[in-house]
């Protein structure tokens, strides 16, 4: 081989991406199985990297993958204790993450009291208390929360009510404190403003489980529209309006066609139209995703939106355009027959 040939070898390996830049575009990209299941790959062929090693228990934990990371940077000694910490403290193995937890973290620090107090080791967890305001501040929901915790646990269930009523006004979702507040005002011998509170938790939780559903079926695939529809759904069923309306425009970003665009779109238009009261709205995107999908649903739900807000010659003429794609639909015929007899 020529000296030549030699060197352009050369300059080609040290150009070539590594496995580690490769599983990296595909994370970017939203393939995050692919960039897992590569780095896997690597690390069986080369168990000492610790650089891949590192980034797949990284790729892993984003991913939930909670056994996995624990098992992958166990071997890492100190360079993994940010990713082991975290991973045990998910799998209850509190008295093993404790010692990988950072208390000058703002996330660790709530992993340890937790910790603390599932394991019974409440003095601790309590002096505690004064670092994490310090790390998180004095006014952070979750510290006010342990606060709250720790007065109700010494009986103290008036001034409890004050702790968990000021972290419900910097998280109005937080449902740790919201129980606290029901229960803590039940024991403080307001019942019937305990028992309110309590309802108001039993009608969070499956909420606030629905919306940790669906983020986690984003992170694990960001590139399939269907998790971002599900995504805005759990969001608008807590209210935040603007959160589900970005959600179901990256959705809509991410379609594959009509299977997809539909769903979302008319879950987007219900939204307009019972939640942000906006007709013009509503109407504008059943009609523009008319123009792209062609599927009847979308002039039916425009010309029940419109009829529903009086507005009955713009109601007949998308319910019109729905039957010249779909003739003579009887659930169509009917919804025009009930629109025409209010003209």
């Amino acid at each position: 081989m020529t000296l030549a040939a030699r060197a352009l070898i050369a300059v080609a390996l040290t150009c070539a991406p590594s496995v580690a830049d490769d599983a990296a575009e595909l994370w970017a990209a939203g393939e995050r199985i692919a960039a897992v299941e590569q780095l896997e790959s690597a690390l069986r062929k080369t168990p000492d990297d610790a650089d891949v090693r590192l980034q797949l228990a990284e790729y892993q934990l984003a991913m939930h993958r909670y056994e996995a990371a624990a098992r992958t940077a166990g071997p890492l000694g100190s360079a993994g204790r940010d990713i082991c910490g975290p991973a045990l403290y998910v799998l209850a193995r509190y008295d093993e993450a404790l010692p990988l937890l950072d208390r000058d973290d703002p996330l660790d620090i709530l992993m340890m009291l937790d910790s603390l107090t599932a394991l019974g080791r409440l003095d601790e967890a309590e002096a505690l208390l004064d670092h994490a305001a310090r790390v998180r501040g004095v006014d952070d929901a979750a510290v006010l929360v342990q606060r709250g915790q720790a007065h109700a646990r010494r009986g103290d269930h008036a001034a409890a009510v004050t702790f968990f009523e000021r972290a419900l006004s910097a998280a109005p979702l937080d449902a740790a404190a919201l129980y606290g507040l029901g229960t803590a005002l039940v024991r403080a011998g307001r019942r019937d403003e305990g028992l309110r509170r309590l309802e108001e938790h039993r009608a969070l939780a499956p909420k606030l489980d629905a919306l940790d559903f669906a983020q986690r079926g984003v992170d694990l695939d960001p590139t399939h529209a269907a998790n971002f529809g599900a995504l805005g759904d759990a969001e608008r069923a807590l209210a935040r309006l603007d959160r589900a309306v970005a959600a179901y425009r990256r959705g809509l970003e991410l379609a594959d066609g009509a299977r997809d665009g539909v769903p979302i779109t008319l879950r987007w238009a219900r939204l307009l139209t019972e939640d942000a009261h906006d007709v013009d709205a509503a109407v504008a995107l059943l009609d523009n995703a008319w123009g792209q999908y062609r599927d009847v649903r979308l002039p039916v739900r425009a010309g029940d939106v419109l009829a529903d807000s009086g507005r009955i010659v713009e109601a007949l003429a998308r319910y019109d355009t729905a039957l010249a794609a779909a003739p003579e639909q009887p659930a169509i015929l009917e919804r025009r027959r009930r629109a025409a007899e209010r003209r």
